[in-house]
């Protein structure tokens, strides 16, 4: 059964983010020519969390790790006010198992307590993100934005006795972005981290980066730089739509960026 996001709220708060940068005008930094980016990453997830019907019919699984790689590709102009461009796509199929020690509910199908349960959850995601540069200067710059994340989630349940279970949930999330990097004078390297974050009515959702950067190329036709970090993508929900998910999302992931 697919179910959608539907919280009201949130769109108030899309817009309000949208409204930021009128506010702080004077402050835009921009970009002197127009710069085109992309990069591919490396994502080593140590993934944990449960999910069920309710919090108290959800049961948490021994998930595996697992490699994902994502991919995103971005757009900076020098018009002010206009806000630059970010996309980013990535998915992530993870599986689990537990040994049950209370009832567990699926979607309306009971699983009971002393059954051995096995379990993935296939994650899918698209970043449409949208920023402006507070800062920007040669040792440190500051971002600002909104992402509207589409996340698209299926979980199944299987007692190997004959009893499957599943439910997907997918839709639009609008949450609040930023970044900020700080190069260390003289050196090739860098420190940079990127989050997004939305929370209401006890769901809550975000996805964090915080990383090393050596630049390897500095050229003016091309920039090429290597990464290495660690990264945090957490779903948090009570109730949405008769669906109770907390699954954690970490782990290091290295990354190469090549800018024009």
């Amino acid at each position: 059964m697919n179910k959608s996001f539907s919280r009201q709220p949130l769109a108030g708060l899309a817009l309000t983010a949208a409204l930021t940068p009128l506010l702080i005008t004077p402050q835009l930094a921009h970009a002197d020519v127009l710069s085109v980016y992309g990069g591919v990453e490396s994502w080593r997830a140590e993934p944990t969390g449960s999910f069920g019907a309710t919090q108290q019919e959800a049961a948490s699984f021994d998930f595996s790790d697992e490699t994902a790689t994502n991919f995103y590709v971005g757009f900076e102009h020098p018009i002010p006010l206009i806000p630059n461009l970010k996309l980013r796509q990535d998915s992530i199929d993870i599986a689990g198992q537990t040994l049950l020690t209370s009832n567990f509910t699926l979607n309306g199908t009971p699983f009971t307590s002393g059954q051995n349960v096995d379990s993935t959850v296939e994650l899918k995601q698209t970043d449409v993100i949208l920023y402006w540069e507070l800062l920007d200067l040669d040792l440190f710059s500051f971002d600002i934005g909104i992402n509207a994340k589409h996340i698209d989630t299926d979980l199944t349940a299987d007692n190997n006795m004959g009893t499957t279970a599943s439910d997907s949930f997918d839709g639009w999330v609008p949450m609040a972005y930023a970044s900020a990097e700080v190069s260390l004078p003289g050196l090739p390297f860098s420190l940079w981290t990127e989050g997004s974050y939305i929370g209401y009515s006890g769901d809550k959702f975000y996805d964090a980066r915080a990383a090393i950067k050596y630049t390897l190329i500095d050229s003016l036709p091309m920039d090429l730089s290597l990464s290495l970090g660690y990264r945090a993508f957490v779903i948090d929900v009570d109730d949405l739509d008769d669906v109770f998910a907390d699954i954690d999302f970490s782990g290091y992931y290295a990354g190469i960026e090549l800018r024009f």
